[in-house]
């Protein structure tokens, strides 16, 4: 099993092993998430991601979710517990948004084109689906900047609370 790219969570789970550093980075996380933007911000959550999932959580009292939960040794965004959906929020250069880039764009980065970064962004999620038996959500960086927050927020939760749909990926 790989460890993920996340330095934080890399250096706990080298420091405490899989299941002690997977705790101790939620922790460290859940704890930034509170304090502010900027710390949040310095745990590789972005600042739309944290509004995001502040919106979330005050549009629902009622539903546990968790930021940054790990699955399959991977980093999923925003967690809905309740209703197991996982919700990530796709920046547009990183994972290079195809309403922008074109298919053969070359990432300098990661070293792949759009169509290669796509690929391997949906192969990840219907693994996850398998693995957890989830609905997917994932909201575009382009899309969150340009939607009406209240008109986002409706469209998450009727996905959410719709019990008809299994495993899902509904892309925003």
């Amino acid at each position: 099993l790989g460890i993920p790219a996340e330095p934080l969570f890399r250096s706990s789970y080298e420091k405490y092993g899989e299941e002690e550093g997977k705790r101790k980075y939620k922790e460290r996380l859940e704890k930034s998430a509170r304090n502010s933007y900027k710390t949040a911000c310095a745990n590789n959550v972005s600042k739309q991601q944290l509004e995001l999932y502040n919106y979330l959580v005050e549009s629902d009292k009622n539903t546990k979710f968790i930021l940054e939960e790990v699955f399959l040794n991977r980093i999923v965004d925003i967690y809905d517990k309740t209703n197991n959906v996982l919700i990530e929020f796709f920046g547009d250069f990183w994972h290079t948004n195809p309403s922008i880039y074109r298919k053969d764009y070359f990432h300098p980065y990661k070293e792949k084109t759009t169509e290669e970064i796509i690929k391997l962004d949906k192969d990840r999620l219907d693994r996850l689906i398998i693995e957890t038996n989830a609905n997917v959500i994932v909201v575009w960086e382009k899309s969150y900047n340009s939607i009406d927050k209240t008109e986002l927020i409706n469209t998450i939760n009727n996905f959410r609370y719709n019990k008809d749909l299994k495993r899902t990926i509904l892309w925003i």
